[in-house]
């Protein structure tokens, strides 16, 4: 086992490794939000040109019920996405009456389809990231401090079940980007509607919902990777000497104008890796948080 100065230097690797990463994969994510972006701007075009007047849509259009045809197909469109992605029953939007369906809660569905495809390319994405993340990780430390445990105790599928922890208020990183994604999706149905009342021209309209989708996407996508990737960090990092029956670690914060009053507080505090939990005395200990570990000798 090799000195705890030598282990700070390797955390700072460790880190700086996942930080490139995360950043390979936000350029992947934005990509998938201009695309949504321009999908979305098509669909509200669609709608302007289809029930609209001099750029204008009246609110009252937007109340029409759907033909049977179009009602029918809308329905059976939604029934069929969500028996495939079962998981996502939960975000289905609810409909005013069984056999009745207007044209402003057509558009509604077009805006929440959109965003749980994307919802679902964005889950697969982070779990890869996260579980390769740890896997690397973990074999890394046991390489660079000499701990001599044995690689193959560690595989996918023991990956993805850490990933998949709900290690935060019940939730796990798939929990939290789900409840974002129907925050923003609720946002934007509000956004077009209030729109529409206001008597917003296509172009107004259009861009109020490509802002508020890309800037709160954007916000919200950040946090999570980041937030996320310091508890699979760190959980990395600890389970090899875990592995090896090292039994107490020491809390170590950044200490600088960011740091946070309970990471403050706890830094240079002692605990044992079997009381560890992440966010109670293991960090991550909030969003955003940079703190990590030392092990006692």
């Amino acid at each position: 086992m090799k000195s705890n100065k030598y282990w700070q230097e390797r955390q700072k690797a460790y880190f700086s490794n996942i930080e490139r990463d995360e950043n390979k994969l936000l350029k992947k994510l934005y990509k998938e939000y201009s695309k949504e972006a321009k999908r979305l701007n098509k669909e509200i075009a669609s709608y302007y040109i289809k029930y609209g007047k001099d750029n204008i849509i009246e609110y009252k259009d937007l109340l029409v019920e759907l033909h049977p045809e179009e009602r029918d197909l809308l329905i059976e469109d939604i029934d069929l996405f969500f028996e495939l992605h079962s998981k996502l029953e939960h975000l289905k939007p609810i409909r005013k009456n069984m056999y009745k369906v207007d044209r402003l809660e057509s558009l509604n569905y077009a805006i929440t389809k959109g965003q749980l495809e994307l919802g679902l390319k964005e889950e697969q994405l982070i779990m890869d990231h996260l579980s390769r993340g740890f896997s690397d990780t973990y074999y890394k430390v046991i390489k660079d401090m000499n701990l001599g445990v044995n690689d193959s105790i560690i595989n996918d599928s023991m990956a993805r079940d850490l990933v998949n922890t709900k290690w935060l208020n019940g939730k796990n990183f798939s929990d939290r980007l789900w409840t974002n994604k129907q925050k923003l999706i609720d946002y934007m149905t509000t956004d077009f509607k209030n729109g529409v009342i206001r008597g917003d021209n296509y172009n107004k309209l259009g861009n109020i919902l490509k802002r508020r989708f890309i800037k709160r996407s954007k916000n919200d996508i950040k946090r999570l990777i980041y937030t996320e990737g310091t508890f699979v960090q760190n959980q990395a990092m600890a389970r090899p000497f875990e592995d090896m029956g090292y039994d107490t670690y020491i809390y170590d914060a950044i200490l600088d104008n960011r740091t946070s009053d309970t990471c403050e507080g706890l830094n240079g505090q002692e605990f044992l890796f079997k009381d560890k939990q992440a966010g109670v005395n293991f960090p991550p200990m909030h969003s955003w948080c940079r703190s990590s570990f030392m092990v006692k000798l």
